[in-house]
């Protein structure tokens, strides 16, 4: 799960009162100055129970939009992997 946390002086943090976002390891967030939202990226599992990216985004950093599956490796990716072990 990603938390967010906040602070005034980057010295002092607090966490915010959110659920957050489900992680399973990896996330990397940014922020888009055209848009005005701040960008978070996930590691969940994919529809095909490989190793996938999920998008939420949020324009206040305390709302987040449900992740949306953006990239996972398909059944081919799959069956590389094993013959390339």
């Amino acid at each position: 799960m990603v938390g967010f946390f906040i602070s005034p002086d980057a010295r002092v943090w607090k966490m915010l009162d959110n659920p957050g976002v489900r992680s399973s390891d990896e996330h990397n967030m940014s922020y888009d100055p055209i848009s005005k939202q701040f960008i978070l990226t996930v590691k969940q599992s994919g529809t095909h129970g490989g190793r996938a990216v999920w998008l939420s985004v949020s324009q206040d950093f305390e709302h987040w939009t449900e992740p949306e599956l953006i990239f996972e490796a398909d059944d081919q990716d799959q069956s590389l992997g094993k013959e390339n072990m």
